[in-house]
């Protein structure tokens, strides 16, 4: 799933600036922006996931009841 992707895509770019923060080679309070904005990217990644799993059981949830009227309507 593209979703996915993209949180395993900012856990990686996190793993690679920690290496970068290790060695000295960005400062902490770059490291603390940056850090911010990886957890509002997943945040908005996870809200946009649980929105789609909503989405897609109100849909099945409504296609199984339009399915039992339209098997009711056959018996009629």
């Amino acid at each position: 799933m593209e979703l996915e992707a993209a949180l395993k895509s900012i856990d990686e770019e996190e793993a690679r600036t920690a290496r970068l923060f290790a060695a000295g080679k960005i400062t902490e309070a770059i490291w603390d922006n940056l850090w911010a904005e990886w957890q509002d990217r997943r945040r908005l990644v996870r809200s946009s996931i649980e929105s789609m799993d909503f989405q897609q059981d109100y849909h099945i949830n409504n296609l199984d009841a339009a399915l039992k009227i339209i098997a009711e309507v056959a018996l009629l």
